[in-house]
């Protein structure tokens, strides 16, 4: 989680910590596909092996991902938005 703001040297609680994350992870997910009418995941392992082809082949297009237009429009914003500050910004005097 991004608003996690330190981490634990105790290794159970970190490890009780990736499995509470895992598993609101793996609900998110399913459902989402849930929603989409596509059958959930059985475990985090699954959601794991999904991202990885993912990973492996951005452009596939049996991914559900692919057709889902807000998913789409909301990477063409970030695209944008990555491309706005990157270029440099001046301000004009009057």
């Amino acid at each position: 989680s991004r608003d996690r703001k330190e981490l634990s040297l105790n290794e159970q609680k970190r490890e009780q910590w990736q499995k509470s994350f895992d598993k609101q992870r793996l609900a998110i997910e399913n459902a989402r596909r849930k929603y989409r009418g596509e059958k959930p995941l059985a475990d985090i392992e699954a959601l794991r092996d999904q991202e990885r082809e993912r990973a492996l082949d951005p452009e596939s297009e049996t991914d559900s991902l692919k057709k889902d237009p807000y998913i789409k429009e909301s990477g063409e914003i970030l695209g944008d938005l990555m491309d706005l500050m990157n270029k440099p910004i001046v301000a004009k005097e009057d």
